[in-house]
């Protein structure tokens, strides 16, 4: 199974498809199925983008590891420009189910160019 490691949790992810990337985030006490289970992320693919659900820290596959693990809005951020730099990801497009996150975590992505 695939994981960002993270030095206060490991965080699960699905890789579907090719082309444009995107990654998704749920919303609380969801997982990263959320998107495949909707039928989004298999829509998406077969468009031609390379689709990426994360589980989000506390959430279906991903694991808290040590005594403190964090789960602020910098950890989220902290994760998702972790998992496109494993990936080799310069640009990517950011899908989330929940509006707070978009205005939450959204302003804080580094522009990648």
């Amino acid at each position: 199974m695939p994981y960002l490691n993270r030095p206060d949790a490991k965080v699960f992810f699905d890789d579907l498809g090719s082309g444009e990337p995107i990654i998704t985030m749920h919303g609380f006490i969801e997982n990263g199925s959320y998107w495949s289970r909707t039928g989004v992320s298999g829509a998406l693919a077969a468009a031609g983008y390379r689709v990426i659900d994360m589980d989000m820290r506390g959430h279906g596959r991903s694991v808290p590891e040590g005594a403190r693990p964090s789960y602020t809005a910098e950890s989220v951020v902290e994760d998702i420009s972790g998992l496109a730099d494993q990936l080799g990801l310069k640009r990517f497009h950011l899908l989330t189910h929940a509006t707070a996150w978009s205005g939450t975590i959204g302003p804080f992505l580094p522009i990648r160019t």
